[in-house]
This record gives structure tokens, sequence and C-alpha cells, in this order.
């Protein structure tokens, strides 16, 4: 197959295998289809590790992780969504005669292994420490059901949001599938299959003239995760980098033909039968694009917005994106200061005055962003204040029809009331969680304060009538002796 039928046939495999996924969703809420559910990553880590559940979602994780073993990272660039949005909007850029910049770290590719870690991994090695872990088979809605397709995404707009930050605006400060090189952290469980797959590209004969001698040779050139593939091949016979997304760009990109994605290495001018030293010369690996210091800060930043606004402003791999870029604009901001280019990707701008609105530009985003961030934290304070005396309370699945009012004393009374003045607070930044309108519910409950029945039909409005929340507001009628409107929610429950 010739390189540039590759690059087609991997375009083609994306459109086939996002088709046949729209599909899937279509079958699943239009035609209750719902043997299979969600394809999600996730599943893998919370449903199997976390509570021994298989699903539809964990065989295909675990097939595409054991498939790594022997074809390295192909599921990257052949089969993943963000990867394919990735692609698209570097190729519309280049159109436009804009090229990303080529990043390379010390610290930065790092990242999504701490997000495998700290997202997946702790919070299921806690579980097992606490509760043990037992294999429980299918899961409970079906064969192979589990999640609906949707269940696992933050709703469309925060969706939409979410593929334009993580593969478009990525692109412009962190490079062409910058998204995969520092955030996803699935691609975190292909770097450690990658080092014993046996498929790689490999160099199969000697280069063209012109390419040992250019300063960047076209496989270098063409490579979208910044790996000195000319190198890699002349020193080892093999690209051997972990961020290998198999994308065989470099093999289109290759004149004389010399590259291939084989198990095998050929014996070559470039590398000798015998593993000895290249009889190529090897070019010295190209510096970072930051200095030590600079990954460093950009490092803490990104780890304290992370922990700020995560669980705030939509889904994990969001937030670890904006965490980034707010530590890349701590960078430019303090590369400003210093009289630097905000950016080495910029360094080549030799006018200040374009330098000086760089640098200004930068500053205005960062104090805006401090202000969302500043507000996720006023949240995150009052959410954790709020929830730390409700959790104390005797826990409750649901509200029940004559709960019995808790004789307090004056004490846990001002306990409640604080609770749920740090309740109300956190719902003015952040009105649509559910789960703390649920908690001032019940403490309000508790307190025989007739707000509750506001925050139950809150509740019923945002949950867009749920029976669950229907249930719920059921039991609050009742409790504050409402009788007819209690027996309202009945009439509507029994016509569902």
């Amino acid at each position: 197959m010739s390189a540039l039928r590759l690059s087609r046939v991997r375009v083609g495999v994306q459109l086939a295998l996002h088709v046949a996924l729209a599909a899937h969703v279509v079958a699943y809420y239009a035609w209750d289809v719902t043997t299979i559910g969600s394809l999600d990553f996730q599943d893998f880590f919370h449903n199997l590790l976390g509570e021994g559940i298989v699903t539809a979602a964990v065989l295909f994780a675990s097939t595409v992780y054991l498939l790594s073993f022997v074809w390295g990272r192909l599921f990257c660039s052949w089969g993943c969504h963000f990867a394919a949005v990735q692609d698209l909007a570097a190729w519309v850029l280049r159109r436009l005669g804009w090229s990303p910049p080529v990043v390379r770290t010390r610290l930065l590719h790092w990242v999504p292994c701490l997000l495998l870690v700290g997202l997946f991994l702790a919070p299921n090695i806690g579980r097992w420490i606490d509760s043990g872990w037992s294999f429980r088979g299918a899961g409970p809605d079906g064969p192979l059901g589990g999640a609906g397709p949707w269940e696992r995404l933050p709703g469309w707009i925060l969706s939409v949001v979410t593929f334009l930050v993580c593969g478009v605006a990525v692109l412009f400060a962190l490079g062409t599938r910058g998204f995969c090189r520092f955030v996803c952290p699935y691609g975190a469980v292909f770097r450690i299959t990658e080092r014993v797959t046996p498929f790689r590209v490999r160099r199969l004969r000697g280069c063209a003239t012109s390419c040992a001698d250019s300063t960047t040779p076209p496989c270098t050139a063409a490579c979208p995760t910044a790996i000195d593939v000319h190198a890699e091949t002349a020193a080892h016979g093999a690209v051997r980098s972990i961020d290998c997304v198999r994308c065989h760009l470099c093999i289109e990109a290759c004149p004389s033909q010399a590259l291939a994605y084989s198990a095998r290495t050929v014996a070559s001018p470039a590398t000798p039968a015998n593993g000895s030293a290249p009889i190529e010369n090897v070019s010295r690996a190209p510096a970072p694009t930051w200095s030590l210091g600079e990954e460093l800060l950009v490092l803490a930043v990104a780890l304290g917005t992370f922990v700020v606004c995560d669980g705030v402003f939509g889904g994990h791999f969001l937030v670890a994106t904006m965490a980034l870029g707010e530590g890349l604009l701590a960078v430019a901001v303090l590369r400003f200061l210093r009289g630097r280019a905000v950016s080495p990707a910029v360094a080549g701008t030799t006018r200040s005055r374009a330098r000086r609105r760089l640098g200004w530009l930068a500053v205005a985003l960062m104090s805006t962003t401090w202000l969302a961030i500043g507000h996720a934290a006023a949240f995150q304070v009052h959410r954790a204040l709020g929830m730390a005396v409700f959790d104390d309370e005797r826990e409750r699945d649901e509200i029940e029809a004559g709960a019995r009012v808790l004789e307090l004393v004056t004490r846990d009374r001002d306990r409640l009331a604080s609770a749920a003045d740090h309740l109300e607070r956190a719902l003015w930044r952040f009105p649509s969680d559910l789960g703390l309108r649920r908690a001032l519910c019940k403490i309000r409950v508790e307190m025989a304060d007739e707000r509750a029945v506001d925050e139950a039909r809150e509740i019923v409005r945002r949950s867009g009538e749920s029976r669950r929340a229907l249930e719920e507001l059921r039991a609050v009628y009742l409790r504050f002796g409402r009788f007819a409107e209690a027996r309202w929610i009945e009439m509507t429950l029994a016509a569902d």
C-alpha cells in the first residue's frame, strides 16, 4: 500500500467509525436498541476495576488495550474522535496558511500519567482498600448495556466546548496532537504497552541524500507529536518514542520510501545488522520549547487550576486542558514582563509592537481567567463547608413520608443553618448542581423549614420532571402536610 493511500485510508477509517458511532447513538435513543450502551473508556476503570462489572465499553476498551501490545498506539490515530478533530483542525489551519507550533518538553508529557493515577487509579485503589473488589459479571441494564451512549458526556453545549478546546484551541499552544501528548490519560496506558509492541515505524533502507543533508528531514517535519523520526530510525532502526501514534505521516513524507510499519527491522546502510552505531550521522535532539523552570511553573499553575476547577467547569478532559492553558498563560505573562517573546513559537517576531500586543493579550486573558477561577474557588469552599455538615448528619437515601422532626439542640440547629447558608452561596454561583440542591432540601426538611418545598420544586424543574425528582417532591409535600399537592404528584406518577 502506498504512502499516499495510507493517509487516505486512515481518514476513511475515521469517517466510517464516526458514522457507525452516530448510528449507534440514533439506534439507542430513537429505536431503543439498548443491548450495547456507552463505549467510553471510563467504564474500564469505573465499572471493571471499580465495581467488577462488565459492559460493552469494558470489552471495547480491554480489546483496544490488548491489541496495543501488538500494534502500538494505532487506535490513537485511526479510531479516536479527539484525534480526528485535532487532525481536521490542523488541516484547516494549514489551508489557512498557519502551522501549529512544534512543541518539545522535558516534563509536560508526564501530565497524562498524573491524570491517569489521580482520576482513575487512585480512587479505585482507595475503594479496594475500603471495601475490596469482587467480580459481578454483566452490567445491570442488559447483557452488555451499562450506561447510555450520551450518559458519560456533560450535555450538548459542554461536549461541543470540550471538543473545540481539546481538539482545536489546544493546537495554538501545544501543537498538533497536543491533547494526545499532554492531556489524554488513556494515552498514558498506551505508553506502557508501547514499550513492548513489535510493530513500529522502521527504517528499511538508507535515506535519500537530500534528507541526510537537510536541517529538518521530511519525516521529522511531518511528525505531529514532535518525534525526531530521522534520528531515531538512524540510531535504532525504528521509532522508539512512546509518543508515536502510528499516523504514518512520516512514512508518507519519506521521498525514498525508506520507512515502513513493520514488526521486523531490516538491515540497511543506516542500521548495521550487528546493531552497532549507525553509519549515518545523527543530529542532536532538538532543544525543549520551554526552560525547566518554565515547565515547572506550568505544572504548578495547572495543578492548582485543576484542583479548583475540576467538577465545576465540565468534565475532566476539558478542565485539564484549560488548566494547562492557564499554566502556559502564566509563562507567557512572565516572559512578557521580562521583555521576551510570550512564547518560543513566536520568538521570530522581531517587531516590538507585535510582541507587546501579544504580551498584553496574555495579561488580559489571564486576568479574565482569574475571575472564573476565583468564582470556582468560592464555590468549592462553600460546597465543602456545607457538605461537611450535611455528611455528618444521619444519611438518608430519600426523604421519607412522615419523617420525624429531629429534636435538635441549639448548637445543632446553628450548624445546620450554617450549612444551609454555605450551600445557598454555592448554588448562587452554580445553580445547576442538583446534588447540592438535594442536600440543601434535606437540611431544610430536618430544620422543618418550608423553604424545602421550593428547593424540591426547583429540582423537579431542573431535572426535567424526572420520576426521582417527583417522588422527592411528593415526600416533601407529605412532610409538611400538603396532602392535596402530594396526591397530585401521585396521580402524575401513576399516569406515567
